[in-house]
């Protein structure tokens, strides 16, 4: 948000799907984002493919990749393993099946967030 101007939009997400799979597949369909910025200059892309158990989610500037994020299965947990490039530089981990409650842990077992 702009402090100066708060109504005025500073970006834009397109997304770039396929209907009959976003109606048949819902939260598993594959798709592909542009952000942009006010003026539609694309600042990176966010790309899902299909997933059946673990989703991974991909974003990219100008057709390399930069950051990943790997979500890792678990019976009540969900845990999320983030990459920038090759290198892991934190996980994500909710602590019980409806608890809405994450931490964000580093590589060296610190607690971010």
């Amino acid at each position: 948000m702009d402090p100066l101007f708060p109504q005025s939009p500073v970006g834009f997400i397109r997304e770039k799907s396929n209907v009959i799979f976003r109606q048949l597949l819902r939260s598993r369909r594959p798709f592909v984002a542009e952000i942009t910025d006010a003026i539609g200059n694309e600042i990176f892309t966010v790309c899902r493919p299909f997933w059946w158990i673990n989703s991974s989610i991909y974003a990219e500037v100008d057709g390399k990749e930069i950051g990943i994020v790997h979500r890792r299965w678990h019976l009540w947990r969900r845990i999320y393993d983030l990459y920038l490039g090759n290198r892991q530089f934190a996980v994500v981990e909710n602590p019980g099946f409806w608890n809405w409650t994450f931490t964000l842990i580093d590589e060296d077992d610190n607690v971010l967030a």
